[in-house]
């Protein structure tokens, strides 16, 4: 099984490196690819990205939540299709509205107001193209104010974020016969994250 990991702020260095990464794997064969996610969030546009790259892949995409899985995270998450999307049980999630600082002229701002709506009606249309959360509650969840909201696995699980719980031996959720038998990653420092372990 082929893996890559996704670990830390999601900007645009780590995107780039990420993205040039699948690609090589893209190319190498046909073979399923596990992305194992254990990070804060950070850009949208650049995990809007990685979304679009992975929902284009050639091969099967199998994505593990890990450690925490927030904000533009569960972008990425959600990438692939739900019964290939599962989280170890210590895992968190969490999402918010998203945010944007900056100062210029009126029309210039009243721009990027209306550019920041259209991002998060390309969310809402993530969050529930392949989960059990319709538009309304999607907007209710996570778009009404500015606060964090936290979710659990078993949460997550019942909203169709994951399909399962991963907990030794046992997977907990939805009967799965495609999804691979998943190791837990070997822990990495900041520097080496985003490489991918494969075996030779």
């Amino acid at each position: 099984m082929r893996k890559v990991y996704l670990f830390g702020e999601i900007n645009n260095e780590r995107a780039e490196k990420f993205i040039a990464q699948l690609h090589e794997l893209f190319e190498e064969s046909g073979e399923p690819v596990t992305i194992y996610i254990n990070s804060c969030g950070g850009s949208v546009t650049d995990a809007l990205a990685i979304y679009d790259v992975l929902r284009a892949a050639p091969c099967d995409i199998h994505i593990v939540g890990l450690g925490k899985v927030h904000s533009s995270a569960i972008t990425i998450l959600l990438a692939a299709d739900r019964t290939r999307r599962a989280s170890y049980p210590n895992t968190e999630f969490m999402s918010h509205d998203i945010s944007w600082k900056s100062d210029g002229p009126r029309a210039f701002l009243k721009d990027r107001v209306d550019q920041l709506e259209r991002t998060v009606k390309q969310l809402l249309r993530i969050y529930t193209r392949d989960t059990d959360i319709c538009e309304a509650q999607a907007r209710q969840l996570f778009f009404t104010d500015m606060a964090d909201h936290y979710f659990c696995p078993e949460e997550a699980l019942d909203m169709g974020f994951v399909s399962q719980i991963i907990a030794g031996d046992v997977a907990v959720g939805a009967t799965v016969t495609n999804m691979p038998v998943v190791e837990s990653p070997v822990a990495q420092d900041e520097s080496s994250a985003v490489n991918s372990s494969q075996e030779a």
